[in-house]
């Protein structure tokens, strides 16, 4: 069966945009030379998955397709084009993801947003978590982990601490 990992980076206090879905505080911790392990995470995956609204965000930076090689799923209630090669879904998004982690010989990366993640909480869908915390206070915005009514348990696989104060942790779900 396929991993479901959320790779992901959000303010200290927890925010992965602004109030206004504008991620340009994250440019401030980009490190020539150092890529916080995306190479070898995006090697190992085969499939992504995001929300609409993190997708329009992406896709109205002008930069080329940016997960070329990888079967890409945008969660939107209602039907959608792109000018990008990717599938839209309505289904259930736990239905449509434990399906495809049953099905998938390649690891699936949740980007994102809030909403697709707390759906994927609710139904401890994910297996493990990157989250690199940006050491930075936004105050205010829209939350990594909005509130569910289930607890999801985890172990620490491992951590790194980088020279720009960014620290990166890495859990697994063990959560029955």
């Amino acid at each position: 069966m396929a991993k479901l990992t959320l790779y992901i980076a959000c303010s200290l206090d927890g925010y992965i945009a602004t109030t206004q879905h504008n991620l340009d505080w994250l440019h401030a911790y980009e490190s020539a030379g150092e890529d916080y392990g995306y190479h070898d995470f995006y090697a190992r995956i085969g499939i992504t998955l995001q929300g609409y609204d993190t997708f329009r965000y992406v896709e109205a930076m002008d930069i080329p397709y940016p997960f070329e090689g990888k079967t890409s799923y945008v969660f939107s209630r209602q039907p959608r084009q792109s000018r990008w090669p990717v599938h839209f879904v309505q289904d259930n998004p736990a239905q449509f993801i434990q399906k495809l982690k049953e099905e998938s010989e390649q690891d699936i990366w949740l980007i994102g947003g809030g909403q697709i993640v707390a759906r994927c909480l609710e139904q401890q869908l994910i297996d493990e978590y990157i989250i690199s915390y940006i050491p930075l206070l936004l105050g205010k915005g829209i939350p990594l982990f909005l509130p569910i009514d289930i607890q999801n348990q985890l172990a620490l696989i491992g951590h790194k601490a980088f020279s720009n104060d960014l620290l990166q942790v890495h859990y697994k779900n063990i959560s029955s």
